[in-house]
């Protein structure tokens, strides 16, 4: 069979179906009840507000010294990091992981967050490799069974020129990755949780947002995952603010969906990790649009729309979302500008190992 043949499948199934090879598990929202109730009195005091208060100070600057202590499954960490501290590079991107592996852990082992944040994110691609290349044998069985059109379709030729050339791109990138992944164990890919939680601990933003986001887990490994998905209930809202709090647009758009009470059918684990809270949302909506940040696209607005409850707030609510407001305008004093360019996923991928090497920096507590 040509290697045209069996690339027109893959792209079939990347993009037909709508679930790319890189793209993560998604998560079911949990079936744990939410009580919205009836608004409170505007003069009774909002002890969840009052916590987020407490924790929405600046951020601290690069002279500032956070000490974590992290405790990750199976290894203690020594996080000790200074925000905006310029650690020695990460090795290239084209590295094969094994012979970076030891180096990486060692370093993140002593609070290096873009040493942790590599290691992350290799590890988990690593993880997901069984999967492309079962994906791209099937493809090929596929096409072996697929029958030729009686007469040409130019329109149909063109689409498939079209998806031939994205499942090209998308083939190679497995191989490489495939090359990458060579001569690592299974118990060291499944370490990535615990580093993506390191990276995170230590104040690393772009870490933050992956890990808070709860993109480092994955559904096919919840079972071996009850630990650390305890751990990270307790913490990935704490984090995900404190993102914000240090300019994350991302960070913002994650919290908007997450405090907003519409539910995707299929949200992510930020969503089960926080109560819905209207009077959050609104607030975090209107300092976006002053910002000028995107609202999030998601299955229950696909268009990036503002979640219609919000809409509905009573004055009560209204009032209190506009002192949320203030409160956020000072504790948040910037966020950066965001990069609405849509990539292919594996791009993704590639613009994410790339910010492992950012020094960027915040208190995460």
């Amino acid at each position: 069979m040509k290697k045209k043949d069996w690339l027109i499948p893959v792209a079939m199934l990347a993009l037909g179906a709508g679930i790319g090879f890189w793209t993560r598990d998604r998560q079911s929202p949990a079936d744990a009840p939410i009580g919205t109730g009836a608004a409170p009195d505007a003069a009774a005091p909002d002890a969840t507000a009052t916590t987020r208060r407490a924790s929405d100070g600046d951020v601290g600057d690069a002279s500032s010294t956070t000490t974590a202590a992290v405790k990750a499954t199976g290894f203690e960490l020594n996080a000790q990091v200074a925000p905006g501290f310029a650690a020695a590079p990460l090795p290239p991107l084209d590295a094969r992981i094994a012979d970076i592996y030891d180096t990486l852990k060692e370093r993140a082992r002593q609070g290096d967050g873009k040493a942790a944040c590599r290691l992350a994110i290799e590890l988990q691609q690593c993880s997901t490799r069984d999967f492309m290349l079962q994906g791209a044998d099937r493809a090929t069985r596929m096409m072996a069974n697929r029958p030729n059109a009686a007469t040409p379709d130019a329109r149909r030729q063109e689409w498939e020129s079209r998806m031939l050339d994205v499942a090209q791109r998308q083939i190679d990138y497995a191989v490489a990755l495939d090359e990458r992944c060579q001569g690592l164990s299974q118990d060291q890919v499944a370490e990535h949780v615990d580093w993506w939680r390191a990276a995170a601990l230590s104040g690393h933003v772009p870490s933050m947002v992956h890990y808070a986001k709860g993109d480092g887990f994955r559904l096919n490994a919840t079972l071996d995952n009850l630990d650390r998905l305890a751990a990270y209930r307790g913490e990935a809202e704490r984090l995900m603010r404190a993102a914000a709090a240090a300019g994350s647009a991302e960070a913002l758009q994650q919290l908007l969906l997450s405090y907003a009470p519409e539910r995707d059918p299929r949200g992510t684990l930020l969503q089960q990790a926080i109560e819905p809270d209207p009077v959050e949302a609104a607030a975090l909506l209107r300092l976006m649009q002053e910002r000028g940040i995107a609202l999030p696209r998601s299955e229950m607005s696909p268009r990036g729309d503002a979640p219609p409850s919000l809409a509905q707030l009573d004055p009560v609510e209204q009032a209190r979302a506009e002192q949320r407001l203030a409160e956020l305008r000072k504790t948040w004093p910037r966020t950066q500008s965001e990069d609405n360019t849509r990539r292919p996923p594996w791009e993704q991928v590639e613009t994410q190992r790339a910010a492992c090497d950012r020094d960027q920096f915040a208190d995460p507590r």
